[in-house]
């Protein structure tokens, strides 16, 4: 089953994104912003980035998966 990275992009932007956004604000101490990345970034594997208390930036690789998509992964 082939999909379009525009497709997949689109779903990642509706309600997992909210849901990304606040287990990563959760899970990494001393952030003081967690954002979407630009397109461009989200194309070369990072979708958001982290600034810290003293200005690091980390970036971060989520991924997301629809319902039912497990029984495709090689174990």
């Amino acid at each position: 089953m082939n999909y379009s990275f525009a497709e997949k992009l689109l779903w990642s932007k509706g309600q997992s994104q909210q849901d990304d956004l606040a287990t990563l604000r959760a899970m990494i101490s001393g952030a003081v912003s967690v954002e979407p990345t630009t397109e461009r970034e989200d194309r070369n594997g990072n979708d958001y980035a982290a600034t810290l208390r003293h200005g690091a930036v980390i970036l971060i690789d989520v991924k997301s998966r629809t319902p039912g998509c497990s029984r495709f992964w090689n174990r």
